[in-house]
C-alpha cells in the first residue's frame, strides 16, 4: 500500500510537472514574437507573415532608429518599416519630415488592434508645426508603417496577427 501511494504521488508530481511546463511555454510563446523582434539587427530587414501573406519589413528596435523612422525618405524602400518597443503604451507617431503618406498598423504582441488609414504627409517637411500626433485606441509594444493603400490592398484587419517568419 506504502509502494502504491508513493508511485502515485509521483504520477501526480510527474502530472503537475508537464502542466506547469504547457502553461509555461504557452506564456513564453506570447511574448517569444517580441522577444524575437527586438532581437532582430536594428535597421535590417526580415521576412514577416501577416495574415499568411509575406511581407519584408525594416525593423528598427533602438531608439535612435525609432526617432528617425521613415523622416527624410522618398520611399520605404521593402514593403514596411516595423518599430518594436520594450514596454506597452499607447506609442505616438508624427509625421516629421515625411515625404508620403502612411498607413499605420498597431499591433501588441504581433496581434494588430488598431489602424489608422491614411496619415498625411506635411505639405512643410521642414516644419513641424501643426503636426498631427497618432496614436492607437490601447497601449502596444509594435508599430508598422507601411505605405497609404496597403491595409485596403491587402485586407489588413483588426485581429490579424504578425509572425516573424
Amino acid at each position: 500500500m506504502k509502494k502504491f501511494l508513493l508511485l502515485g504521488g509521483l504520477v501526480i508530481s510527474i502530472f503537475s510537472l508537464v502542466v506547469w511546463m504547457k502553461n509555461a511555454s504557452q506564456k513564453t510563446d506570447v511574448l517569444s514574437l517580441q522577444e524575437r523582434v527586438l532581437l532582430i539587427k536594428d535597421g535590417s530587414t526580415h521576412s514577416f507573415l501577416l495574415d499568411d501573406k509575406e511581407f519584408i519589413f525594416e525593423v528598427v528596435n533602438s531608439n535612435i532608429s525609432r526617432m528617425r523612422g521613415l523622416s527624410g525618405r522618398d520611399s520605404i524602400g521593402s514593403d514596411g518599416m516595423l518599430f518594436a518597443f520594450e514596454f506597452v503604451e499607447r506609442h505616438s507617431i508624427w509625421m516629421k519630415e515625411m515625404e508620403f503618406d502612411l498607413d499605420i498598423i498597431w499591433l501588441l504582441n504581433g496581434r494588430v488592434v488598431d489602424i489608422t488609414l491614411g496619415a498625411t504627409a506635411p505639405k512643410d517637411i521642414s516644419s513641424t508645426v501643426g503636426l498631427e500626433i497618432y496614436q492607437p485606441c490601447l497601449g502596444v509594444n509594435q508599430v508598422l508603417e507601411v505605405e497609404s493603400g496597403f491595409v485596403d490592398r491587402w485586407g489588413v484587419e483588426v485581429g490579424d496577427e504578425l509572425i516573424v517568419n
